[in-house]
Parts: structure tokens; C-alpha cells; sequence
């Protein structure tokens, strides 16, 4: 799956909520900090990147700075793609998390020429794992609390019709076409155009 897609995986498992707090704003560049505070409601806008090389420079600062300890650098500067820990960090979900590394990665590529696009390419590719291994770890950990009996009690009343147990259970049971319909009616329009 893609980044974006991803993406809509985590962000179905916080339920579509927002965190007040954002994502750290050290090496971030301007562009991002314009689009914050001028364009945000305006998804289709995006700020103007006169230079490329620069914002590229900016944007895999950005993206390294604000990693878990355990992720290391590799000679390029870009984390490598290994390792288990706590996602703590990059835990900030709908608006003011994720989704803004996806708006800025997709504004980089609609720049790129061949002087960034091989780091474009591996932005993409180290963000699409990062966001695949919070899922694949939010999931993990929900169904580990599952088994041992933490959201499971035949004696309580979430079993009643109409609990948050009972919906989140229909939910479940939805089909993955009604899943990704309705993924894909949360993911922002120009994100699934430019195929983020």
C-alpha cells in the first residue's frame, strides 16, 4: 500500500479524532509553516517551493529531527529502515499530524525534478513505512489488549445492543469495500490524485 493509504489505516484506528498537539516544528520548512497558518482550510492550495533542493534539504531534516531515538541515520541522513520501538513521538493524529507530512511530501513531488527526485523517492518510501508500522502496531496493540481481557467482559454492559462494543463490532464486521469507500472519502481529493 501507499503512504496515503496507510495513513487512512491509522487514522480509522484513532477513530478520525485530532490531537491538539502537532508535530515538532525544528528544520521545518517555511513552506510548511506558511501553509499552516495561511492555506490550511484550503487542502488544494499549497505554498509556492522556489527552490527544490533547498526545501528537499528542509524537508529530510524535518522528517530525520523528529524520528523515535531508536531509528538511526543512515550516511545520506535518512532513517533507516529497521528496528522496533515506541511511535510515541509521531503519535499525533488527523490534522495537525501525518497529514502534514503527506501534504508537504506531495508538494515536494509536484517539484521534483531529477535533482531531488531520488530523495523524493526515499521519503516516500520511508514514509509509507513508518505509517505502515504505526498501523500494523496500533493493531497489534489492540488485539493484544483484546486477548488478555481488557475490552472483553461477558458481564458488563458493553455487551448490550447499542454499546460502543456492539458498534465497534459491526464495524468489524464491515466488508473491505466499505472500508476503503469509505477510507477513501477521508483521505483529502489532491492526495488521491497525486497518488500519496
Amino acid at each position: 500500500m501507499r503512504a496515503a493509504e496507510w495513513w487512512t489505516v491509522l487514522e480509522r484506528s484513532y477513530s478520525w479524532q485530532t490531537s491538539a498537539k502537532g508535530l515538532p516544528t525544528k528544520n521545518r520548512p517555511s513552506q510548511v509553516a506558511e501553509w499552516m497558518r495561511v492555506h490550511r482550510r484550503e487542502l488544494t492550495r499549497h505554498p509556492a517551493i522556489n527552490d527544490e533542493v533547498e526545501y528537499a534539504q528542509q524537508w529530510q531534516q524535518w522528517w530525520a529531527g523528529m524520528q523515535p531515538e531508536w531509528r538511526v541515520l543512515n550516511a545520506d541522513g535518512w532513517p533507516v529502515q529497521d528496528g522496533i520501538g515506541s511511535w510515541e513521538s509521531l503519535t499525533n493524529p488527523g490534522k495537525n499530524g501525518l497529514l502534514v507530512v503527506l501534504l508537504s511530501l506531495m508538494w515536494w513531488r509536484t517539484v521534483a525534478t531529477s535533482a531531488t527526485m531520488d530523495s523524493w523517492t526515499s521519503a516516500a518510501a520511508d514514509v509509507a513505512w513508518v505509517v505502515a508500522c504505526m498501523a500494523n502496531s496500533k493493531q497489534e496493540n489492540s488485539q493484544d489488549r483484546q486477548s488478555q481481557g481488557l475490552e472483553d467482559s461477558s458481564h458488563n454492559l458493553d455487551n448490550q445492543p447499542g454499546s460502543r462494543r456492539q458498534k465497534r463490532k459491526a464495524v468489524a464486521e464491515q466488508s473491505e469495500e466499505q472500508r476503503q469507500d469509505q477510507d477513501q472519502q477521508h483521505r483529502p481529493k489532491r492526495l488521491r490524485q497525486r497518488g500519496v
